[in-house]
């Protein structure tokens, strides 16, 4: 190969590898991550889910948070009334006032260590009663 012939090759490796080298997954900016929440819902449930008026149905959640925090329990229904259960801090029942389909929203809000809230919901329909 001639001194020209090899002057060139060079060129062409040294373009090479300079023109590949920006787009390393290395050179790329990282990600902006959240962290992970402390506080998670991991289910929510309704028994039963059909009721008619006046009838009551069971709510139940479990939850993940650190050990040692303080969660503040609140539920929310458009067409009914929650009330907890003094016995069991994951329980309430759920007492429809009218018809029609019901969305239950359940809040978790960690006070301590750090305030952090999780929501859950479930749907309960609920029928006028056939006298």
């Amino acid at each position: 190969m001639g001194a020209k012939a090899r002057r060139a090759l060079v060129i062409v490796l040294c373009a090479g590898v300079t023109g590949c080298g920006g787009n390393t997954p290395a050179m790329q900016p990282a990600a902006a991550t959240s962290p992970a929440p402390l506080i998670v819902i991991t289910s929510f449930t309704i028994d039963p889910a059909a009721l008619f008026v006046g009838q009551q149905a069971r709510l139940r959640y479990s939850a993940t948070r650190p050990a040692g925090s303080t969660v503040r329990v609140e539920y929310s229904a458009r067409l009914g009334r929650v009330v907890l259960d003094p016995a069991d801090a994951t329980a309430a029942t759920y007492i429809p006032a009218q018809a029609g389909t019901d969305v239950i929203v359940l809040t978790l809000t960690m006070t301590a260590p750090q305030q952090e809230q999780a929501v859950g919901q479930v749907t309960a329909t609920v029928t006028a009663r056939q006298d």
